[in-house]
């Protein structure tokens, strides 16, 4: 089985690739906008391209010939998308539109990676794949409309709506557990909102949930892609703490408004994943601690602490 993998340079992308390569053995491709790959994934196959490109794509599928497309490249920084909205619709939106387009081209299955903000937050409850997206920002309307794009235009299309991804970048980028534990590591304080709720996953854990979406050729639609436990932000930040051993006290509760934050976040968007685990049974949908113990399993300290590592 041949994988293509875009966004291969970023944080989910790589961990995808790697994990399509190392752990199942299939023969994959990397594409991203940079001209080389990063240095975590330098030994696999990688071809640049601008995505939002229709001829350039659609001659990069023609050569590579995929099975499955796994789309996780796009433009995630809120406030980046509100900064430059044509941007955020050109790589979002239009990139999707011609990934799908050439995914359907050449017969390929196609999984595209979304997000939990395309919901607005104000529900009391997990949020299900049922339920009426509201978008609130750009970034959520670029990709609530990249959902519809890829599903109309290649027939073999599954979305993975996710959220708050944390876990070992291959990249040597910082997510918010690991900034978080460098902040604590040095002793610093860190402040986090009491009131913004999701349902944080694992990457280890997300590349085997898109893994089984990109496997299972019925498997079409939206799913929920996101680990099993319901706590704010605060409240993960104080996991990761009395995990690794670090003092508590030095998270520092807030609401969102104190926290002066440019772009809007939603409040309240966790996601249910009933759908996906009665589609997939056998695969793991990890509770936080759980998952923060598989994560410290697969820890060494270059990978966390390492100098340089880029925020994103």
């Amino acid at each position: 089985m041949r994988v293509l993998v875009t966004g291969s340079n970023g944080f989910i992308g790589a961990a995808m690739l790697r994990y399509a390569a190392d752990t199942r053995g299939a023969d994959v491709v990397g594409v991203g906008r940079a001209l080389r790959p990063e240095p975590a994934t330098g030994s696999l196959p990688y071809a640049s391209a601008d995505l939002a490109d229709p001829e350039a794509t659609s001659s990069a599928l023609k050569a590579l010939r995929p099975d499955v497309v796994i789309h996780a490249a796009a433009r995630s920084d809120l406030d980046a998308c509100e900064a430059a909205p044509d941007l955020a619709w050109r790589d979002n939106l239009e990139a999707t539109r011609v990934v799908a387009a050439c995914a359907a081209e050449v017969g390929a299955r196609l999984v595209v990676l979304s997000t939990d903000c395309v919901f607005d937050g104000e529900a009391e409850r997990l949020y299900t794949e049922d339920d009426a997206p509201r978008p609130t920002s750009i970034y959520a309307a670029s990709k609530l409309a990249s959902e519809h794009a890829a599903l109309a235009l290649c027939p073999r299309t599954a979305v993975a709506r996710t959220a708050t991804v944390f876990g070992t970048s291959h990249g040597g980028r910082d997510n918010a557990v690991t900034g978080l534990l460098r902040r604590l590591r040095a002793s610093q304080r860190a402040t986090m909102a009491t009131d913004q709720v999701r349902t944080p996953v694992l990457l280890d854990n997300l590349v085997e949930m898109l893994w089984a979406l990109a496997v299972d050729d019925t498997a079409g639609g939206i799913y929920h892609t996101v680990g099993a436990t319901v706590l704010s932000r605060y409240e993960l930040a104080v996991r990761v703490a009395e995990r690794f051993g670090y003092d508590p006290s030095l998270i520092q509760p807030v609401l969102s408004a104190q926290l002066q934050q440019s772009v809007f976040r939603p409040l309240r968007t966790p996601l249910a994943t009933a759908k996906l685990r009665a589609r997939f049974k056998d695969l793991s949908v990890l509770e936080v601690d759980a998952a923060l113990d598989r994560f410290a399993d697969s820890l060494s300290a270059p990978a966390v602490f390492g100098e340089g590592a880029a925020h994103g």
